[in-house]
């Protein structure tokens, strides 16, 4: 290539010279025209950026810099790569899970409604389609008036991606590249990036992290990323045929056999992942809590007395402050924990993350599960004049959305909780990557709640009641401080009744 440095001619005898092998990857345009065309798409191999940076080194070594150490192997790289082969195999070995993403009418729809909206963004620019698959989107971008699409697919499928783009005339302007984004080279920045990335609760085969590496290498300044924005929701579900089904089934002594002893076995075998039960699928009325965002550590009562007392004094001194518009959000039945501007985002952002919720019951049900599901917003750039009435596109996957294929998750809980109308739950969620399989997710959950008083907790209530009541009567023979500290121990012993909470937690794998 004329830009690049050409690898140096090596003897036939020579037992260390590098194989250029891999995906073909960089693009060269006409040099008159400027254009693609199928003629000039000139390639370097995808391990030929790797041996420039090895020539380098050893140019540094020549200059008198210090010899590195010899490089070591990780076996977590090796089982991430092993990773990444069998994930690009599976989508390129078959039709099956494109046609099932090309039936779901509602991604698809919101894709293209997406791309026609975001038009004068598209037209006469360079757009980059990561992931392209069977390449609709790419082609959705040049309908739209894209000057060139460079459509990267790493899966074999990218073959007939190619028959695609020729089929529907549109090989001037698309060019496909079999590679992983990670390892393409082009001659010019792109304006717009688009990109299905979402999986399995939002983050589920890492694809997000390639979008972040496209924007960074290549997305001009005051470029657009399709979609824009993406939030993780949770709930509270009650599941009770679900449960019945995989669980309880053990606990009804099939044919006459007592086999109770498995149903906390069942329970954890079974749900020791997230599920989705396509057969019975998460319905609006069995989420049952309304949800709003909790601190990510509980204070104290004593705290948050305290706090009171001095937020009575500061505001008689100073004018009351009223909160903002934000922290006024209005209560429902899924709370965010996760909130991604795909502008923004860091791949740090979305390996590890925690976060807390508070959910009150609406009525009373059982919880069973946590269910999760994803919204993603497609955000043209508006003036701040004009925020309220600006146009987007939204593909939510909740249960109160049109049905895709994504669906929704239950992460079943080991124990069901009875819950009274009223009661209050706390609900931690903490999701991170794994670290030998990355495009994995381990997901724990606890739950917390707050135990209502016992009938021991009620007797000691009364009991204090009474010996308050005969201290005003006799003086002397309550009043002493044997009897105060027999008092005092019995409210001690009811506030630590009255505090005991209950908790639960489990940890799930997403998937392995």
């Amino acid at each position: 290539l004329p830009s690049l440095p050409r690898p140096p001619k090596l003897s036939q005898e020579s037992t260390s010279s590098p194989r250029f092998d891999g995906p073909l990857v960089a693009c060269l345009p006409d040099e008159k025209t400027g254009e693609l065309t199928h003629d000039r798409v000139g390639c370097v191999p995808g391990n030929y950026l790797a041996f420039l940076a090895s020539s380098d080194s050893a140019e540094g070594k020549e200059d008198g810099a210090k010899p590195d150490e010899e490089p070591t192997h990780s076996s977590s790289g090796d089982v991430a790569d092993d990773q990444d082969d069998s994930y690009f195999e599976e989508y390129g070995q078959s039709l099956t899970v494109h046609l099932l993403m090309l039936q779901d009418k509602a991604r698809t729809e919101a894709y293209r409604k997406a791309l026609h909206l975001f038009r004068n963004q598209i037209k006469g620019k360079v757009v980059m389609d990561v992931g392209a698959g069977t390449g609709i989107l790419s082609v959705f971008a040049a309908r739209e008036g894209a000057k060139r699409v460079y459509a990267v697919e790493a899966s074999p499928l990218a073959h007939f991606t190619r028959k695609v783009v020729r089929e529907n005339m549109l090989g001037d302007r698309i060019t496909v590249l079999h590679s992983k984004v990670e390892d393409i080279w082009l001659p010019e920045k792109v304006d717009v990036i688009v990109s299905e990335w979402m999986g399995t609760m939002l983050l589920f085969e890492s694809m997000l992290d390639s979008v972040i590496i496209a924007r960074d290498r290549w997305l001009r300044k005051g470029g657009v990323i399709l979609p824009s924005h993406a939030r993780l929701l949770v709930g509270l579900a009650e599941c009770k045929a679900l449960w019945d089904e995989r669980v309880g089934f053990w606990g009804s002594e099939p044919y006459g056999v007592g086999m109770s002893c498995l149903r906390k076995y069942a329970a954890q075998s079974t749900f020791g992942s997230p599920v989705i039960p396509s057969h019975m699928p998460l319905r609006p009325g069995d989420l049952f809590a309304r949800m709003r965002p909790g601190e990510e550590e509980e204070e104290s009562e004593e705290e948050e007395e305290e706090e009171g007392e001095q937020g009575e004094n500061e505001s008689a001194s100073s004018p009351a402050t009223s909160p903002p518009p934000e922290a006024k959000k209005k209560e429902r039945s899924s709370v965010p924990v996760l909130d991604v501007d795909c502008m923004t985002v860091a791949v740090a952002d979305v390996s590890e993350f925690r976060r807390s919720a508070r959910a009150v019951a609406v009525r009373d049900a059982t919880f069973h599960a946590v269910a999760s599901w994803f919204e993603v917003d497609f955000r043209p750039p508006c003036q701040a004049a004009e925020k309220k009435s600006c146009e987007q596109v939204t593909l939510g996957t909740g249960p109160c959305d049109p049905k895709t294929h994504w669906e929704n998750c239950l992460m079943v809980m080991d124990t069901p909780w009875g819950v009274k109308a009223g009661e209050e739950m706390r609900i931690h969620f903490d999701m991170k990557k794994n670290a030998l399989l990355p495009r994995n997710y381990h997901i724990r959950i606890t739950a917390d709640r707050s135990q209502p008083p016992s009938e021991t907790v009620q007797r000691a209530r009364r009991r204090s009641v009474v010996l308050e009541g005969l201290e005003k009567l006799s003086g002397d023979n309550y009043g002493s401080k044997a009897g105060d500290g027999k008092r005092e121990g019995k409210a001690s012993d009811s506030e630590r009744l009255i505090r005991r909470r209950c908790v639960q937690k489990k940890t799930f794998k997403l998937w392995e």
